[in-house]
């Protein structure tokens, strides 16, 4: 290195400095491990999310979480609210970043929530509690609200010190607004997990903040082409990373060791298909899973089977059943109910209140139905005030959050997932893994999960649609086999979803 402007001697000195601090360098260049190295390498992530609630973008959230390499990366998560079912799966690598303090107080009552920030010296925060009263009242739309909002909350929150290699705000409006006005970072990526066009919202306040962005992720093919028509200007940003799924994890989580132990076998829970008749003389035969046991009578009983043969048919039930209850032939020896499962948040898009008006469509039809919802929301009292009217509390069963609900849809007859709308069903994709027989409503991304009667059934977005494609696969073993079969071939594993963000990240 020259050092000009200086005398010889001085050069000389510094000359001799700066060979011998080069090679203490290399020395200690040398000295380092390749993991050591590697750690002086690792680029910064950011990724920014509401909280760690019991919904499919925070599952999916954590998931990736699980995959990411930390040899390469160093990660903080910013959460507006460090709380949820998922907090305690975030791997031990995270750096979870301090959320604002005020952000329960102002989701609290009016009332509650002035007064604590009045006590805290927060005129501004009490500004934007106002002014979230108001939007509440002004739009009927909780998006529009939340997009309003931001300009005042934005102010109260403090803007991050760190210089990020890249920022990810996982979900769509606030975490993306977040990193886009509160974050530096050499690239921003925003991810959206919801179908857009059926979002209520204000496009101008959209694009104005995916113009802040480089990339848009979304997780399906449907979601991708939606988010092109809307925003045309930004349609070479989006791209697409499907939700990443561990089936080995999910079926572990499960209790299954084994693939075959995911099978269907030859009764779907007492509700007997189209095959031959049982018959059962003194004990009956036991068979694991096998739920269909005949009714004793002095010790004997006999199941028969309704065939279409036109035979006289001289049980009383079974004329009734011929004559209007199609694929309820074995009905009469039903010992335990049918099994349905959702998983799913009490909430509008979500579909639970359809959900549940097919349930009493099944049960005044004389079908012996349970059915299990798993998830939290807001309209869980509305849905308990109705279960009580319609006398379904032993039918219809609101069992709350489950961080692992894996064994109850493993032990699922029929899986519904009843939604309105949907980005991409991370339930629906589980259901899937563990082989059971799906009935989804016909939203408007169902076809980048299900083919109707190839991997499950697709139905009419309605309480009687939801109903009799629950009575069609209740009724047909043959249809059963066939779609349990076809889910059995399908490769449900994509774990290598994450060099996609890596790319994105590295490009």
């Amino acid at each position: 290195m020259a050092f000009s402007g200086f005398s010889a001697s001085i050069k000389s000195q510094l000359n001799g400095i700066y060979r011998y601090m080069s090679a203490y360098y290399s020395i200690c260049i040398e000295m380092l491990s390749a993991a050591q190295l590697r750690w002086f390498m690792k680029k910064r992530l950011l990724f920014a999310m509401n909280n760690l609630g019991c919904g499919g973008a925070e599952k999916s959230l954590v998931t990736l979480l699980n995959c990411i390499d930390y040899s390469s990366f160093e990660v903080d998560l910013f959460l507006f609210d460090a709380d949820g079912l998922f907090l305690e799966l975030v791997p031990p690598e995270i750096n979870l970043l301090p959320g604002p303090e005020y952000w329960k107080v102002m989701n609290s009552s009016f009332a509650s929530s002035m007064k604590t920030l009045a006590r805290q010296g927060r005129p501004d925060l009490m500004l934007c509690r106002v002014m979230q009263a108001a939007l509440c009242r002004t739009f009927s739309s909780p998006e529009r609200v939340e997009q309003h909002l931001w300009r005042y909350v934005r102010r109260a929150l403090p803007a991050l010190d760190h210089q990020y290699y890249a920022a990810i705000g996982y979900m769509e409006k606030n975490p993306v607004y977040f990193i886009a006005d509160k974050v530096k970072a050499s690239k921003k990526i925003g991810w959206v997990h919801t179908n857009y066009s059926r979002l209520d919202i204000n496009k101008r306040i959209e694009d104005r903040y995916f113009c802040k962005l480089d990339y848009i992720v979304t997780v399906s093919e449907e979601c991708a082409r939606v988010l092109k028509d809307m925003f045309p200007a930004h349609k070479d940003k989006v791209m697409i990373i499907e939700n990443i799924l561990l089936p080995e994890l999910i079926r572990r989580m499960a209790g299954i060791k084994e693939m075959d132990e995911i099978k269907e076998t030859e009764e779907l829970n007492g509700v007997k298909g189209e095959k031959e008749p049982q018959e059962a003389e003194g004990e009956a035969e036991v068979k694991e899973i096998r739920t269909e046991e005949a009714e004793n009578a002095k010790g004997t009983a006999e199941i028969e089977v309704i065939k279409e043969t036109g035979k006289e048919v001289e049980d009383n039930e079974a004329k009734r059943v011929k004559e209007g209850k199609k694929g309820m032939a074995a009905q009469a020896a039903l010992k335990k109910p049918v099994k349905l499962v959702t998983v799913a948040r009490l909430a509008y898009p979500k579909g639970i209140d359809m959900a549940l008006e097919a349930c009493r469509l099944l049960i005044n039809g004389g079908h012996e139905v349970i059915w299990r919802v798993i998830g939290e929301g807001p309209l869980r009292a509305e849905l308990e005030k109705k279960i009580k009217e319609y006398n379904l509390e032993k039918y219809f069963l609101l069992e709350g959050s489950m961080q692992n609900p894996y064994p109850c849809m493993k032990n699922a007859d029929i899986y519904v997932q009843p939604s309105r709308y949907e980005g991409k069903s991370i339930a629906v994709e589980e259901a899937k893994v563990l082989c059971r027989p799906v009935v989804v409503t016909c939203y408007g991304t169902v076809k980048d999960q299900i083919k109707d009667k190839v991997n499950g059934l697709v139905s009419d977005m309605s309480p009687e649609g939801l109903c009799e494609s629950i009575k069609l696969l209740m009724g047909s073993k043959a249809l059963r086999d066939s779609l349990v079969s076809n889910l059995q071939k399908e490769s449900s594993g994509n774990r290598s979803e994450i060099n996609k963000l890596y790319r994105l990240i590295e490009g």
